[in-house]
């Protein structure tokens, strides 16, 4: 993860908290479980820079994840989620930032711990291809 991590920063020139939207093929080349017709939204937390983050899943079709840096489930999001598809707010902290999630954000329907500040998660859709 710690590659893929650099690979995005250096690559795409992006910052913590960003995306990469993988649309295509070849963009997806590498990616050991990406499909050929899924757009997969993809990025990076270093919740030691930013503190907690709040993630808003939206309601619909979706599914999404954050894992730690060695890639454990953290939680699910959507359709394969607590929210069921619903949409919901994730509050995602560190080691040692309860603390500032539990003073700072009031809108907190899931409160999602991470064992690392590194924290990997991405997005897909899940409604059918109707062409």
């Amino acid at each position: 993860m710690a590659e893929w991590q650099a690979a995005h920063e250096e690559t795409f020139g992006i910052e913590t908290g960003e995306i990469v939207v993988y649309q295509t093929f070849p963009e997806k080349l590498g990616i050991l479980t990406a499909n050929a017709t899924t757009p997969y939204i993809i990025g990076f937390f270093d919740l030691a820079k930013t503190g907690p983050v709040v993630v808003e899943m939206p309601a619909g079709e979706a599914a999404g994840f954050a894992d730690d840096i060695w890639q454990r489930p953290i939680v699910d999001m959507g359709q394969t989620g607590p929210d069921e598809g619903l949409g919901g707010t994730y509050c995602i902290y560190g080691p040692g930032q309860k603390g500032l999630i539990l003073k700072n954000t009031k809108k907190c329907e899931y409160r999602v711990p991470s064992t690392t500040f590194n924290v990997f998660w991405g997005f897909r859709s899940l409604n059918s291809d109707k062409t």
